[in-house]
């Protein structure tokens, strides 16, 4: 929610960015990663998606750690890598094992099945 209502501070950091994403326009960046966390983490909640989605925000959680936190240590009040060592590890999971029976990849899956 900061990013959707924050001011884009990519401009800052581009430098930082791993190649391709150095030479993607910050606004753009700015407007993927926004709605890539918001509209990701309710399709997983949903379970719409689900290995697209976690793949996606796996993917944008690494190039935030390379970017942002990587050399800042550990700890979360530093800015270090904490947070986004945690959100990957809650990641890897959907990813490997998709959706559960209470998802709607299952509830589609189901219908097309009929």
């Amino acid at each position: 929610m900061e990013k959707l209502k924050g001011d884009n501070w990519f401009a800052q950091i581009q430098d930082d960015f791993p190649f391709p994403f150095n030479v993607i326009p910050t606004d753009f960046s700015w407007f993927i990663s926004t709605w890539s966390e918001l509209l990701g983490a309710i399709a997983l909640v949903v379970g719409l998606g689900t290995r697209f989605t976690a793949a996606t925000l796996i993917i944008l959680d690494i190039v935030a750690w390379a970017s942002v936190h990587a050399g800042n240590g550990y700890n979360v009040c530093d800015n270090g890598y904490k947070l986004p060592l945690i959100y990957l590890m809650m990641l890897i999971p959907p990813l490997l094992s998709g959706p559960g029976k209470a998802s709607l990849d299952a509830l589609i899956r189901q219908r097309l099945q009929q």
